[in-house]
């Protein structure tokens, strides 16, 4: 009897440890996807991501437009954290419209898979923020609210 209870304790107990163990490296498995991520993309391809960024996003030197920093938000059209993630993204536009551009980055798309391995996106939704040199300055994975993300732009 006492070991039928000992064994049942080891049988409930053991998952839980395991599951309470595995949310509290969550972070740290998802920077290691990131990080395989970025090491699967060639360097010519990483070089022209970089320059893509440079000419797209560093605003620095373009003091015409006003923008100070760049929102990329990777997702997915079917991923639900995602669909919340637009109302978030609105939000950003309205509040910050002059000062922030806001990207959708869908990465079930063919043509957002190599910015996607350059930013090692392992997991989705994920936040990007780039300055106005197109640096990255905060990363998210996961949902956000519009208010959080608004503390990066103050």
């Amino acid at each position: 009897m006492k070991r039928q209870l000992i064994k049942t304790g080891i049988t409930v107990t053991l998952p839980i440890v395991i599951l309470i163990v595995l949310l509290a490296l969550q972070d740290t498995f998802i920077r290691l996807g990131s990080t395989r991520m970025s090491r699967m993309q060639n360097e010519t391809t990483a070089a022209s991501i970089a320059d893509s960024i440079q000419i797209l996003y560093n605003y620095k030197d373009r003091r015409d437009t006003g923008l100070q920093y760049t929102f990329l938000e990777f997702g997915a059209m079917g991923c639900i954290s995602c669909r919340k993630m637009e109302r978030v993204m609105e939000d950003i536009r309205t509040t910050y419209g002059k000062r922030v551009k806001v990207r959708f980055m869908n990465v079930s798309k063919q043509e957002t898979q190599e910015w996607t391995k350059y930013f090692g996106i392992a997991a989705i939704p994920t936040q990007i923020i780039l300055d106005n040199n197109g640096h990255e300055i905060f990363r998210h994975t996961g949902f956000i609210s519009a208010e959080d993300l608004g503390t990066v732009f103050k």
